[in-house]
């Protein structure tokens, strides 16, 4: 049986090899940080189905061995903890609740995070600059085309933040990129019409994505809620007593309010449009 250390390398290194934006990128909570990321961010995380699968059952033969392990002390059962929360929590996201299927902002937020990375690099040739930009701007047409393949059935208020985040990259790549490739790749033509084809990919990104739209809702309900809690989270209650303290709390705080004949100020969530 390996070593603790040996599991945890195993996992860090195969996530930032398969999933390198994600992983280098504190947006996605369900990946962990790694520094193997940062040999493959001039690749695009393959999200194809099958390549999902194998790596979610990769994990989970993971997670089995890291639950299977006794720890020797204090430090070990740490990070064993620690190791099974992350493991547990990508499991849940890409396998079980298959987050690529039904969230469009992920394949909107990949390509630029990626692009984000190539522009902001500083000192690069322009023959580098210009090799960065082609590598990426080849991925991001098929990688776009894979991810309406992917999509089932999002939820329509997904959706309408992926368009309204799709519209945005579109226009930063309308505007934004070509007087980059003139300044830092020499006004290089082929770079010019490769990122006329990434604009092309975001419109038909955003067709395909309009066409498929759901009315679903992200809520995921009671057992939903569970299981979250049972697999993600490390805490000394049941997933049936969590859900208990939280319904008695709020019924006393509905009880207090009315006492109070005071209405609920709870503030009400809401999208906040960033400036592109």
């Amino acid at each position: 049986m390996r070593d603790l250390s040996l599991i945890a390398e195993d996992y860090f290194g195969y996530m930032g090899k398969h999933f390198p934006q994600q992983c280098a990128s504190d947006e996605f909570y369900f990946f962990p940080r790694s520094e193997t990321a940062i040999q493959y961010l001039d690749t695009l995380d393959d999200l194809e189905p099958g390549k999902i699968q194998d790596r979610v059952q990769y994990i989970r033969n993971l997670l089995r061995e890291v639950s299977s392990k006794e720890p020797e002390n204090l430090e070990q059962e740490i990070d064993r903890v620690l190791l099974k929360q992350s493991m547990g929590s990508f499991v849940l996201e890409f396998g079980e609740t298959a987050v690529w299927q039904s969230d469009p902002t992920l394949y909107v937020k990949i390509p630029l995070f990626a692009t984000g990375r190539v522009l902001s690099e500083k000192v690069k040739s322009p023959a580098e600059v210009k090799a960065d930009l082609l590598t990426l701007f080849t991925q991001i047409p098929p990688f776009l085309s894979q991810a309406v393949k992917n999509l089932s059935t999002p939820p329509e208020i997904s959706v309408e933040v992926a368009l309204n985040m799709a519209r945005d990259a579109l226009h930063f790549y309308d505007q934004s990129i070509p007087p980059f490739i003139r300044e830092k790749a020499g006004d290089d033509k082929v770079v010019l019409e490769r990122s006329k084809g990434v604009s092309e990919a975001w419109k038909r990104y955003m067709k395909g994505l309009a066409a498929i739209s759901s009315g679903q809702s992200f809520a995921v309900g009671e057992d939903g809620l569970k299981k979250i809690l049972d697999i993600c989270l490390c805490y000394p209650k049941s997933p049936d007593e969590i859900l208990e303290t939280a319904e008695e709390a709020s019924q006393n705080t509905d009880e207090k309010l009315s006492a109070s004949n005071r209405p609920s100020s709870r503030p009400a969530k809401r999208y906040v449009s960033q400036p592109s």
